[in-house]
């Protein structure tokens, strides 16, 4: 059995969906004969992590290291210090400046020494056959080009979300400035380097071909996908209709009014509806859902459930109506999968692209398809769904095919076909 060495700063016991990836090629690889031995961090960043208290599968070596410092807090204070600095002039900061311009790639810098140091112990103590490295951070992959140059191992290189500046949605200003420059250069040179390179959805691949052509014959797709493990639920329904939303709303990237105001819309053509119909925030009651609740008057409407674990926050998507999506182009959110996995019906706030495609193909399930930002068409779609619901035509409905496409296990058999072909055409050399 070949061996590979799993780096992934979100891992159990971490709750965060950023680590479900290498939780499930972690758990499957074994079936296809691959042994994995995974490096995690010990002490995570809590302004960017969900603490948890979930297993790793039992078949899998886990091992963790020590961040030698966590930066989110300290940059965060320093960034409010310059805001109000700045501000008696006029000058509102808007954005993570500090962050942005100290944190060098990012700000879990802090957890490349110990674990370059350990994985390397690993890979000679274990003679590790191939190094495979999930991003976000891209501080790992800084890690796993160190490991390739001088454990002289295959490094495939695996990107959740496009990482790369020249993607981010920052003011064209940022563009100019040296760390973005650096970051740019460090990226493309361990693109270059990488021996393999997955993204999760065609149009990421699209990004990175359209701006780093040399990745053509090493770029492949592998869709996040679902646990099936998890589907094996069968919870009774909400007695009121409910629309479900699961995880990270984008706020801050695609604004949240549209919805909210188009619910607003519906309860006060009939008021009666605001004892009928309830919006499920699967997630933490942040500062902007408090303002959206007190803007559009939906005290009554809106439920927020705090952070749960997966297997609950799926027996919600379970219970409910309607899956509310939406989307950050190019990633695709993991509900989609989950909502796809559970049948459940889809009312989708996304333009043309992948995600449609993916929704018209796979969905049995009614779905409604509306522009992020037409909110009277989202009014129609939830008073259309609302009606079918009430006549028992919102039914849920799987589709056996989808199931087949995007189950994890199935998923993780592609990626091992990948991880094969990687070892046969590497100069594999042991210590």
């Amino acid at each position: 059995m070949k061996k590979i060495l799993i780096i992934s700063y979100y891992y159990p016991p971490l709750n965060d969906v950023g680590g479900l990836r290498a939780l499930a090629f972690s758990k499957y690889l074994p079936e296809f004969g691959w042994q994995p031995y995974v490096l995690s961090v010990k002490n995570p960043d809590k302004g960017w992590c969900i603490l948890g208290n979930s297993k790793p599968p039992d078949r899998v070596k886990v091992y963790y290291t020590w961040s030698l410092i966590n930066l989110t807090r300290a940059t965060g204070k320093l960034n409010g210090l310059l805001a109000r600095i700045v501000n008696p002039f006029g000058i509102e900061l808007n954005k993570p400046l500090v962050r942005d311009l100290l944190c060098i790639p990012d700000q879990f810098i802090g957890w490349i020494p110990l674990t370059f140091i350990k994985a390397l112990n690993l890979i000679r103590k274990n003679n590790i056959d191939l190094i495979y490295v999930s991003c976000k951070p891209f501080s790992s992959a800084i890690i796993g080009a160190l490991l390739k140059y001088v454990a002289k191992k295959p490094l495939v290189l695996d990107f959740r979300d496009p990482i790369s500046p020249l993607f981010s949605r920052h003011d064209g200003c940022y563009k100019h400035l040296p760390t973005f420059q650096l970051t740019k250069r460090m990226e493309e040179i361990i693109l270059q380097n990488t021996d393999k390179f997955i993204v999760v959805t065609k149009e990421t691949k699209e990004l990175y071909l359209s701006n780093f052509p040399f990745l053509n014959n090493k770029i492949h797709v592998i869709y996040n996908g679902f646990m099936e493990d998890y589907f094996s639920l069968n919870p009774g329904p909400f007695e009121k209709f409910t629309i479900v939303y699961s995880g990270n709303f984008y706020a801050e990237i695609i604004p949240p009014d549209p919805f909210f105001k188009a619910l607003q819309l519906v309860i006060n053509e009939n008021n009666s509806l605001k004892d009928e119909i309830q919006f499920l925030y699967v997630g933490k009651n942040a500062d902007w859902l408090k303002a959206m609740v007190k803007k559009y008057n939906l005290h009554d409407v809106v439920k927020v459930t705090g952070y749960v674990s997966r297997q609950k926050s799926i027996e919600y998507i379970f219970k409910s109506s309607i899956l509310l999506l939406r989307i950050v182009p190019a990633m695709i959110s993991t509900k989609l999968f989950e909502g796809l996995a559970a049948g459940l019906p889809i009312l989708a706030l996304i333009n043309k692209g992948e995600v449609e495609q993916i929704i018209k193909t796979y969905s049995k399930a009614p779905y409604y398809i509306v522009k992020p930002d037409d909110i009277y068409g989202i009014a129609q779609a939830i008073k259309d769904a609302y009606k079918k619901w009430q006549n028992g035509e919102l039914e849920k409905k799987k589709n056996p095919e989808y199931c087949n496409d995007f189950n994890k296990r199935n998923l993780t058999a592609k990626f091992a076909e990948i991880l094969d072909k990687t070892c046969e055409h590497s100069n594999i050399s042991t210590f």
